[in-house]
């Protein structure tokens, strides 16, 4: 495998603390750390391995302790295998560098057990189980406070964007503040915000027969419920061409998802008013994490980030929809 002489003994001391069978092993991916494949009592499975701050351990700790609790109540999340030291995440040091890692028994899904949001059944589906993890949520907080994920003020980027884009920027900061001065004003209860999983696109669900399996808690936050509701929706239409094609998709789509998630947990027809603000609110994040750190004045922004650029300037709703109107009498 390609791997750097201190990712090699990383990855080799990691091994040893969790059992793993690492003849036959194969790198998968190295864009956030390394992702290799390996075996574990004749299963296979995924370590990965990353360098940071000591204090990384204590959010991965927490994503790993949500992530087997919805496991534990019956949503179809990865399985993860304890260490010798009977630990789901081991940390150590290599010469001036912090590393950790954690294992998860291999989950075998192929594009074909992607989401199609065109497929009649599946926002139904999705919402029933996005549903269920803020229910969860719900009766989670009540006993265990996790201190180490962030709330929804804590994006420096909606809080103090002067301080992360680019100064050529900076025309964007004060429809950021106003985004900002707006969600401040929303209510904050225990039946509208808890654990949100923030990064619900086709890359993360899965569906095998009725079954949803949900990936990848690196977003993890507490948020207003509605928010990955947002999230949701902004990934199904955000990054596609024909975005004001699929417009006319999204009441439909909505109407379905909502449908779903109020089997297993209640959808407050208020929180439709919060959308377009908290729609905004994702459109924002996602811009930062393409274009945020560009310097707009040496290097043209694409067409696309033209377009966001603007929208998010001028305050433009993501949609043009009345989600009250819409939904309200049909929810």
């Amino acid at each position: 495998m390609d791997l750097q002489p201190e990712e090699n003994q990383a990855f080799q001391q990691f091994s040893e603390l969790f059992n793993l069978n690492t003849e036959n092993s194969v790198l998968l991916n190295r864009s956030v750390g390394v992702v290799i494949e390996a075996v574990f009592e004749g299963k296979p499975v995924v370590i990965k391995i990353s360098s940071g701050a000591k204090n990384d351990s204590a959010f991965v700790s927490d994503q790993i302790n949500w992530i087997n609790y919805l496991s534990k109540n019956g949503v179809s999340v990865a399985t993860f295998i304890a260490s010798k030291n009977n630990n789901f995440i081991e940390c150590f040091q290599i010469n001036n560098c912090y590393y950790l890692a954690f294992v998860n028994l291999k989950i075998n899904l192929s594009d074909d057990n992607k989401i199609n949001w065109d497929i009649s059944d599946n926002p139904f589906l999705v919402g029933k189980t996005m549903g269920k993890m803020h229910c969860l949520a719900k009766q989670r907080q009540n006993e265990y406070k996790y201190e180490s994920l962030g709330n929804w003020d804590s994006a420096p980027w909606l809080k103090n964007p002067e301080q992360v884009f680019h100064s050529s920027q900076n025309a964007l900061f004060n429809s950021i503040h106003a985004l900002y001065h707006e969600l401040s004003t929303f209510k904050i209860t225990q039946d509208n915000y808890g654990l949100i999983h923030d990064d619900f696109h086709t890359g993360n669900i899965f569906r095998i027969n009725d079954t949803i399996t949900v990936l990848d808690f690196g977003c993890l936050q507490y948020n207003w419920y509605a928010q990955d509701i947002c999230s949701a929706l902004i990934f199904r239409v955000w990054i596609s061409s024909d975005k004001y094609k699929l417009q006319d998709k999204v009441i439909p789509l909505l109407r379905d998802f909502i449908k779903g998630y109020s089997t297993e947990n209640e959808f407050d027809n208020d929180w439709l008013n919060m959308f377009p603000a908290l729609l905004k609110a994702r459109e924002l994040s996602l811009y930062f994490s393409f274009f945020g750190k560009e310097d707009i004045n040496k290097n043209k922004l694409n067409d696309f980030g033209l377009f966001v650029f603007a929208s998010i300037k001028n305050g433009s709703p993501f949609l043009n929809i009345d989600y009250s109107s819409n939904l309200e009498e049909k929810v």
